[in-house]
């Protein structure tokens, strides 16, 4: 009979609650292990989080006068004017604010991760669905793709979004936290010349097959490759082919 009621009016409710101190999970929407994997590390980040629920959009206030339309945002970045139409009325104080379809696909994103982020801090279900936060990044929930890849696009289109905060801490903060810089050395041996190539990053790949702890992942990142033999390196300095090494250093830490 209990089977039969629950078949008719569905599963109880209270199933589904959070237990007191538990974390809310998030639902696998098919191949979306990886979106799920990085949005609750990025959770646990509380400097992060912090940052997330301190950005707001820029509010734009819509001045209207007979003739003319003027958006200006409160942070006076930017302005623009349009003649106003006559045969439309113009927006009524109502509606001042910018609608989500006139937002950027960063603010969306931006919107999303917040209510996203509030239902797993305080949320009284034991998971929830990121489906209006996948949808707004319009990621196949059939394919599987790679986190560090996905964690580039995330934060990039973040950092795009902070930036635009009147808040230095939150305009600032992506670089800041998560951003490194990492230099690319080829070191001649006879003169000891070194070349640099700069280049930022946001993680750092480490080749994990055949090691044991992460501090030798770490230490096989920062190998020096010699170059010798058939391999040697033309120096600049030394205008011909030389013995050299290759190997990477961080210049700065995020």
């Amino acid at each position: 009979m209990d089977s039969l009621i629950a078949k008719r009016i569905g599963a109880n409710p209270t199933d589904q609650e959070r237990v007191p101190g538990n974390p809310v999970g998030l639902v696998n929407l098919g191949a979306t292990c990886y979106v799920n994997s990085l949005l609750q590390v990025l959770f646990f980040d509380v400097e992060f989080r912090k940052a997330l629920y301190k950005w707001k959009p820029i509010a734009a206030e819509i001045e209207v006068d007979s003739s003319t339309t003027t958006i200006t945002t409160r942070t006076g970045r930017s302005s623009r004017s349009c003649s106003a139409s006559t045969s439309r009325p113009l927006a009524s104080a109502s509606s001042s604010r910018l609608t989500p379809h006139s937002e950027s696909t960063g603010v969306q994103i931006a919107r999303e991760l917040q209510k996203l982020f509030g239902h797993l801090q305080f949320g009284k279900q034991k998971s929830f669905n990121p489906h209006a936060f996948v949808k707004t990044l319009q990621l196949p929930t059939s394919v599987q793709q790679d986190a560090q890849e996905f964690n580039k696009l995330l934060l990039s289109k973040l950092e795009d979004t902070f930036n635009l905060s009147s808040d230095a801490y939150v305009r600032n903060f992506i670089p800041n936290r998560y951003r490194g810089q990492m230099s690319h050395c080829t070191k001649c041996l006879e003169c000891e010349y070194t070349s640099r190539r700069d280049e930022p990053f946001f993680e750092l790949g480490l080749q994990i097959q055949g090691m044991d702890t992460l501090e030798e992942c770490i230490e096989s990142y920062f190998k020096h490759e010699q170059l010798n033999g058939n391999n040697q390196y033309q120096c600049d300095k030394c205008l011909k082919k030389v013995d050299a090494e290759r190997y990477t250093e961080l210049s700065a830490l995020p």
